[in-house]
């Protein structure tokens, strides 16, 4: 049944998601044309010498940019309020009343919209990144090849084989950890916020304003507490942590144990409030 509501979820999401793709990749396939001949157009508008033609430039060049801006920053942050909003009113409302009569759990109406909403997340991610990439190839050719090949040797350099064979898969576990953590944090936050009486939409978002600041706060102390213990000289125990040459892996490692923590304590509280307190509008 959870492969069922998993492609109900993909086929009412996936429209809206694409279209949003779709804009993201032709807008940078836009720019890979337009700016691969850069250093050509600036020689042909020096030699004009025409300040009009400077001024067409400049402004054309600006508004691509604020639109691919806007394109990238819908696809990350309003797709996020997007599933948001779906997860609200399918389970929140009158439409609710429906999912919650039919023969699922609780657990499957959760998980079919988390993996949908982690799987469209990775989705964008890969394609922001991929038509960064081609567009930056585009307008700087090898220097920006040879960009990349250079942090890749450095990385490579620093690390031993088996250290970057660790490494990568802790990398990987963070980022759908944090994938997962986004989506929870919204969920959580909806899920609280109808516990409210009245104004449980403003009740979720001052919920949700409320976590994210104590998420930002958790993570700010685990990162700077090795420097603030760092300047005690009784916790020499810190120092020779901050020089051990495998303190990377070790605080990638722990990283993901508490972010897999922080997931687990998120989802509880989304399904015992939809199982025990649920209040549907």
């Amino acid at each position: 049944m959870l492969m069922k509501l998993f492609k109900h979820e993909w086929k009412d999401s996936w429209k809206l998601m694409t279209v949003l793709c779709v804009v993201v990749v032709a807008l940078s396939a836009l720019g890979a044309i337009l700016f691969h001949d850069y250093g050509t157009i600036m020689d042909r508008l020096n030699m004009n010498d025409s300040d009009a033609l400077d001024m067409m430039f400049a402004v054309g060049g600006m508004g691509y940019v604020v639109l691919l801006f806007m394109s990238v920053t819908l696809l990350l942050m309003g797709s996020t309020i997007y599933f948001y909003v779906r997860f609200y009113r399918n389970l929140y409302t009158d439409q609710g009343y429906l999912m919650h009569t039919l023969p699922v759990s609780k657990h499957e109406l959760i998980l079919s919209k988390t993996f949908v909403y982690v799987l469209w997340k990775l989705i964008a991610g890969v394609i922001i990144v991929v038509s960064a990439c081609i567009m930056f190839f585009s307008i700087f050719g090898e220097e920006f090849t040879d960009a990349v090949l250079d942090v890749i040797r450095e990385v490579m350099n620093y690390m031993d084989p088996w250290e970057m064979a660790v490494a990568i898969p802790l990398l990987l576990i963070m980022s759908l950890l944090r994938l997962i953590m986004s989506a929870f944090t919204g969920y959580m936050s909806i899920s609280i916020g109808q516990l409210a009486v009245k104004n449980k939409v403003f009740a979720s978002i001052g919920v949700f304003i409320g976590i994210r600041i104590v998420l930002r706060l958790i993570i700010n102390v685990l990162i700077q507490s090795i420097a603030v213990f760092d300047v005690f000289d009784g916790f020499e125990f810190i120092k020779r942590f901050v020089e051990y040459e495998q303190a990377p892996l070790i605080t990638l490692f722990v990283g993901d144990i508490i972010a897999c923590g922080i997931c687990a304590a998120m989802y509880w509280i989304i399904y015992s409030i939809m199982n025990k307190s649920l209040n549907l509008d």
